[in-house]
């Protein structure tokens, strides 16, 4: 019989910390994801890259 690790886990704490989320955000974040570590991260990758494409594109030309 082959036994696998269990998938890593956030905290609530540790989730707020590693992205500077509020408790709201974490809870909803954790309650989607089931508090994996792996989807979390994808998850909040996709969200800052997406975050940086609207900042970036709002320059004002002067």
């Amino acid at each position: 019989m082959t036994l696998t690790h269990p998938a890593p886990r956030y905290t609530l704490e540790k989730l707020q910390e590693s992205y500077d989320l509020s408790i709201p955000q974490a809870v909803n974040i954790m309650e989607k994801f089931g508090s994996e570590k792996d989807r979390i991260d994808r998850f909040m990758r996709r969200c800052d890259r997406h975050r940086g494409l609207k900042a970036g594109g709002t320059k004002s030309r002067t």
